[in-house]
């Protein structure tokens, strides 16, 4: 089983939030990985370390631990304005280290009106065509055929399939993994309420039996991120030892 880690999980809270850059603690959790056997980060950027995002530092040399970046600073109603999204890609693009690039299409970055959609997808195909070597995953509460709209309309287009986001979005979970099948290139696990929040794993309504049992039947063999609940502040590493034993457990039962 190839399984990362959401950064930030393995570090207390910043400023209370349940997902935000560690920029105190990021080269401790790298250090833990191996310990873990995890084999990488999700890296987060977001609006607070964008630019000081040490990820963009010359003498960064950490890539052969980061699985993707994660753009967070993207969920925001700015995404709708070309100027905005534009100044995000070119500057993570440009990187020739990051190979890549989640794109979370949540909340105020929603893509469930068709407008906004088509407008996302013609500048988002501009930059998929300069950086053809990059992957480009988008994390999406959409219905299948918007999603289908998005990651087929270019090769270099593929999914990150967010179990407790796609949860509380009320999806039929076989039916979205069916149909999205070779697109997806990475399962975040996720244990949510429907129309609900983020919860421990296996009390949330998020059916893992269904998502793991579909996964096998489509040959699925790619990346798992951890990016559960958070347990007691101060026990990150103890909840996580915990999530990593009965993850592999459930991954046992099916592949």
């Amino acid at each position: 089983m190839k399984l990362g880690i959401v950064q930030g999980r393995l570090s207390e809270p910043v400023n209370d939030k349940v997902q935000e850059f560690p920029i105190t603690s990021w080269k401790k959790e790298l250090s833990l990985l191996d310990q873990l056997d995890l084999i990488g980060v999700e890296w987060i950027i977001n609006k607070n370390y964008f630019d000081a995002n040490p990820i963009f530092d010359t003498d960064f040399d950490y890539f052969e631990k980061i699985t993707s970046v994660c753009l967070d600073n993207l969920i925001t109603d700015e995404i709708h304005k070309s100027e905005y999204l534009k100044k995000v890609l070119d500057k993570v693009c440009s990187n020739k280290k990051i190979s890549s690039i989640n794109i979370p299409l949540l909340e105020e970055s929603s893509m469930e009106e068709k407008s906004k959609r088509l407008n996302f997808i013609a500048t988002v195909n501009e930059y998929a065509e300069i950086y053809e070597n990059k992957k480009f995953l988008f994390e999406a509460e959409l219905g299948l055929q918007s999603y289908l709209d998005i990651v087929n309309s270019k090769s270099n287009f593929y999914v990150t399939y967010d179990t407790g986001n796609l949860t509380s979005y009320k999806i039929n979970h076989s039916e979205y993994i069916f149909g999205l099948k070779d697109k997806i290139k990475c399962v975040h696990i996720k244990d949510r309420k429907e129309n609900g929040e983020s919860r421990e794993l296996f009390e949330g309504d998020t059916d893992f039996d269904e998502i793991f049992s579909s996964l096998s039947q489509i040959k699925y063999n790619g990346l798992f991120v951890l990016q559960l609940a958070r347990g007691s502040s101060g026990l990150e590493l103890e909840t996580i030892k915990k999530q990593i034993s009965t993850i592999k457990k459930l991954y046992s039962k099916y592949f």
